[in-house]
């Protein structure tokens, strides 16, 4: 290989979205460095500094953005929220790093100093202007909700469209599957994520979810500790539903001899009975709006995205077994930011708020309340119990969907 050839393959491993971000951040830079200079507003020194990028040193750069970080504006003219400011700090130091081969640290080296501060001062700001604190967060989809989409028939089998929204939805919900590019990255066929799998027993089929790449496993150096993920997806007795009867027909219905491996592919404008889809994967933009789409048919309001699928996942799991580890299997986060993902911690905040208003309470049984009557009965056998026959105090969980019971200890 050339060099040129090793440069392209280390380049072709660079995250699209963090070269989108480096080129906005440096775009927004050079964008306000020209505005500047035409309405003159600038300085003498401003003037003596305000050179291309590539031949600017550190002193020019820490100089220009205590100013920039103050006065950039969107291209509506209002202030960038809080975390907009610290991306374009990043995207800058990323581009200079990495495409003009300057190691500057923005966020560590001494010389720049004077912009982290001016940065701190204009994130305060935001702060404290509200600009951008909180996060809009796509809805969580209630089992109700999930019961209208079937009932009113914008999930189901009937049509190309209707069986490519359905497991669309199936896959994000149950794989916990980030917004559109997870969605969109599945793939089939030799080497595919998805494949359909037998249970030891024989009497089951499963479908297999093998992780191969995604935001927090990418597979390289600082990943070779890491196992990629592995999520098998069952078949249940609700045959209408069953994900697995669903992938059956769907992967009856592609191309017999496609080359496309993409899970989700083109409908065909003429569907026969035995090919509904052409050999060419689903559109981008169709194919992130599917659940903002399925929720506007069903007439249900709210921020709903693909991303709701992936706060359900955690929201439904976190609320039946009290376990977030048991959500990260799902959903493969490295940390404990799954728990911002859990909407059934608003029971929690919602009996914390009565106990400081002195309202009632509900009372709150678990496994372990037993009648005053049991508990006397207890500490009567408890006082006859040997040192190697001590209670077991931890407490069972019984989990039921769709006649499908799982049983464990925590």
């Amino acid at each position: 290989m050339s060099d040129e050839e090793v440069s392209t393959a280390i380049k072709k491993q660079i995250p699209q979205n963090t070269k989108n971000h480096a080129n906005w951040a440096m775009k927004t830079f050079n964008d306000w460095r020209k505005a500047r200079i035409q309405n003159n507003i600038t300085n003498e020194k401003c003037l003596q500094v305000f050179n291309d990028p590539e031949e600017m040193t550190k002193e020019d750069l820490n100089y220009l953005l205590k100013f920039f970080i103050h006065e950039v504006r969107r291209i509506d003219g209002q202030k960038y929220p809080r975390d907009s400011l610290k991306q374009l700090f990043a995207g800058i130091q990323y581009y200079f790093r990495n495409t003009l081969k300057k190691p500057f640290s923005l966020f560590t080296d001494e010389v720049f100093s004077d912009a982290r501060n001016s940065l701190d001062a204009a994130m305060k700001q935001a702060c404290q202007e509200n600009r951008g604190v909180r996060k809009r967060k796509a809805n969580v989809i209630s089992s109700n909700d999930e019961s209208l989409l079937w009932e009113r028939g914008i999930l189901g089998d009937d049509c190309p469209a209707k069986l490519n929204r359905t497991l669309i939805y199936m896959f994000a919900l149950q794989l916990g599957l980030r917004g559109g590019a997870e969605i969109r990255n599945l793939t089939v066929g030799v080497n595919g994520m998805l494949s359909l799998r037998s249970a030891v027993n024989g009497l089951e089929e499963y479908i297999l979810f093998e992780e191969q790449f995604s935001k927090t496993y990418r597979g390289g150096l600082r990943d070779s500790h890491l196992v990629p993920r592995e999520v098998k997806i069952f078949e249940n007795d609700e045959k209408d539903k069953c994900p697995v009867r669903l992938f059956k027909k769907y992967m009856s219905l592609r191309p017999t001899s496609g080359k496309c491996n993409a899970m989700f592919l083109t409908p065909l404008r003429k569907p026969t009975a035995i090919q509904w889809y052409a050999d060419s994967p689903l559109g981008k933009n169709t194919l992130g709006s599917t659940v903002k789409n399925i929720m506007e048919m069903a007439g249900i309001d709210g921020y709903y995205t693909n991303h709701s699928c992936r706060r359900t996942a955690v929201t439904r799991i976190i609320s039946a077994t009290k376990d977030p580890a048991m959500a990260r299997v799902i959903t493969g986060h490295r940390s404990g930011a799954v728990l911002d993902y859990d909407e059934s911690a608003t029971s929690s905040k919602r009996t914390i708020s009565n106990i400081l208003q002195n309202t009632d309470l509900p009372v709150i049984t678990s496994a372990k309340t037993k009648s005053q009557e049991e508990s006397n009965k207890e500490v009567k056998a408890s006082a006859n119990e040997t040192e190697n026959e001590k209670k077991d105090d931890s407490i069972m969980f019984r989990i039921t969907k769709r006649n499908v019971t799982i049983e464990f200890r925590v």
